[in-house]
């Protein structure tokens, strides 16, 4: 909640800790997408998207692979632009 205005967050790892301040007042929470994920493969990874409070401008993303596919709490970061 914000002001008056409640906001939904998206449920994969959204958590309360990833919401951060963005400039003149507002917020970025995270918008994650798989990637690789389909019926015949396991997911390689996950792209991070932190998205501002308006829900459409992205302010940063970034691409988690993981090190042993399909464990996710084992990855390797970087940012992209």
């Amino acid at each position: 909640m914000q002001g008056s205005r409640l906001y939904t967050l998206p449920p994969l790892f959204a958590t309360c800790a990833a919401v951060r301040e963005a400039p003149h007042d507002g917020f970025s929470h995270p918008s994650n997408t798989y990637l690789g994920a389909d019926h015949e493969h396991r997911r390689t990874g996950l792209q991070v998207d932190a998205v501002l409070s308006d829900g459409k401008t992205r302010s940063s993303r970034y691409l988690l692979r993981f090190a042993d596919q399909g464990n996710p709490y084992r990855f390797e970061a970087t940012r992209s632009e």
